[in-house]
């Protein structure tokens, strides 16, 4: 905000500032004393246009055009509090409306995900038992017979079962856990970023967006070596939850058509822990193994979608 000029009329001050206004150049008056009005450019990129409409409205400021921006100013004030009004009708906040009438029918894929991971928990015992034919048929590398194979003296090699056709390895590591909390913690995000994904996008549009973030967690989480920080032998829905909330914070900042509203301490919030875990705090102070790969895949991901998605409709 910048200080453009002062005047001595309420009449001046309020005619200048429409005229401003129906100019593109976002103003306002401050009334500094009885007979002092303050005039302040609100965007600071504007302030040479408004400095040379200044000098204008100073020669003449009785001229008809700057009478007439009142009444316009006045006109657009009420357009743009019509639009506010319906922009905040459509807005939703990233939070799941899990209690209206319908709403499991409407979040579909959400609810499957969910069901999935709670069945793939119960038969590998929340990731306890890694001998589990759940947990071998659903890890990115079959653990048990990797075990096998190195002790017969073959080299290690995560791509063997990819090598064998089992293109579903890709996937399902997202339905692993490893513990209740764990289990718990992405489950809570699904619901609260997935629900209202899916409600505004469609069960279609939210399972591409759910299995591309999912993907992308998982292969830059299993193709990184380990003195990077990858492993293969991990899993979880993280991934995707960090791809849901990549693309929300994109269509928030940057898509007001689209009605959805991420809170920005809740991003923030996300990506201390996905620091946190970088830095190696979550291990060294909880004991917490976190695939930050896969967190970090599924954000870049989510909002390259979200980016993608922005470019196709302009």
């Amino acid at each position: 905000m910048r200080h453009l000029c002062d005047l001595n009329s309420q009449d001046d001050a309020e005619r200048l500032t429409s005229y401003l206004m129906t100019q593109q150049i976002a103003a306002m008056a401050d009334q500094e004393s009885e007979d002092s009005w303050s005039i302040w450019v609100l965007d600071e990129d504007n302030v040479d246009q408004a400095r040379e409409e200044l000098a204008s409205f100073q020669q003449d400021p009785s001229n008809d055009r700057y009478s007439q921006a009142v009444d316009e100013a006045r006109r657009l004030m009420k357009e743009q509090a019509v639009e506010r009004e319906q922009a905040a009708k459509r807005q939703v906040e990233m939070r799941g409306q899990w209690r209206e009438p319908g709403s499991t029918q409407r979040k579909a894929i959400t609810t499957t995900l969910f069901l999935a991971s709670l069945l793939v928990c119960l038969m590998t015992n929340f990731g306890e038992d890694r001998a589990s034919t759940a947990m071998r048929a659903l890890e990115f590398v079959d653990g048990h017979a990797l075990k096998e194979r190195v002790a017969m003296g073959e080299p290690v090699d995560k791509y063997h079962d990819l090598k064998q056709g089992q293109i579903w390895r890709v996937v399902t590591p997202i339905f692993l856990h490893f513990g209740i909390w764990h289990f718990a913690f992405n489950m809570l995000w699904l619901f609260q970023l997935g629900g209202v994904l899916e409600s505004r996008y469609g069960s279609p549009r939210f399972l591409a967006l759910a299995m591309v973030t999912g993907i992308a967690g998982v292969l830059v989480q299993c193709c990184l070596p380990a003195e990077v920080g990858g492993g293969f032998l991990g899993g979880g829905m993280s991934g995707v939850v960090y791809g849901l909330l990549g693309f929300a914070w994109v269509k928030t900042r940057y898509d007001s058509d689209s009605g959805l509203y991420l809170r920005g301490d809740i991003f923030v919030f996300m990506l201390a822990w996905l620091a946190l875990g970088f830095l190696g705090v979550l291990e060294t102070m909880f004991g917490m193994n976190v695939a930050n790969w896969a967190h970090a895949g599924g954000l870049a991901a989510g909002m390259l979608l979200a980016f993608w998605s922005l470019r196709r409709s302009s």
